[in-house]
C-alpha cells in the first residue's frame, strides 16, 4: 500500500554538512512527515558504512534510512518517491511515497534541494 501525505509545510535547510527537505502535514504539531537529508561532504567513513547517500525517514526513526530511495518525480501537485526493495523494507511501506502540496511558495528553492539531493544517488524528473 502507498504511504500518502498531504504536506502544508515544506521545510528546507542547508548547513555546511548537510541538506534537509522535510514535508509535513502540520507545522506545528505534525502527524504525518517525511524526511529527506543528505550528506553533502561524505567522508571516508561515510562511504564505507553507506550514508553517502539521501536518508529518508516517515513519522519515526524506527521507520528511517539510507539508500532506499529508487527515483523521484515531481509535479506542480506533489511529488512520487519510489522505493528500493530495501527502502519498502525499512520504511514498512509496499508502494510509493506520496507527498501531495498546493504549488508551494519556494518550488524553486525546493526543486533546487531535490537536484542536489539526488545527485549521484537516484534519478529525478520534473513534470
Amino acid at each position: 500500500m502507498d504511504y500518502k501525505i498531504a504536506a502544508k509545510t515544506i521545510s528546507i535547510e542547508e548547513d555546511e554538512y548537510s541538506l534537509t527537505i522535510g514535508f509535513l502535514d502540520d507545522g506545528k504539531e505534525p502527524h504525518k512527515y517525511v524526511l529527506l537529508q543528505k550528506t553533502l561532504e561524505p567522508d571516508e567513513q561515510d562511504e564505507e558504512l553507506g550514508m553517502n547517500v539521501a536518508h529518508i525517514e516517515i513519522e519515526d526513526q524506527a521507520r528511517s534510512g539510507y539508500g532506499g530511495i529508487a527515483s523521484i518525480a515531481v509535479d506542480d501537485g506533489g511529488l512520487c518517491i519510489r522505493l528500493n526493495e530495501k527502502g519498502k523494507k525499512f520504511l514498512d511501506v509496499a508502494g510509493l511515497l506520496l507527498i501531495a502540496f498546493e504549488s508551494p511558495a519556494q518550488k524553486a528553492e525546493l526543486q533546487a534541494a531535490l537536484q542536489r539531493m539526488a545527485e549521484d544517488d537516484f534519478p529525478l524528473q520534473f513534470a
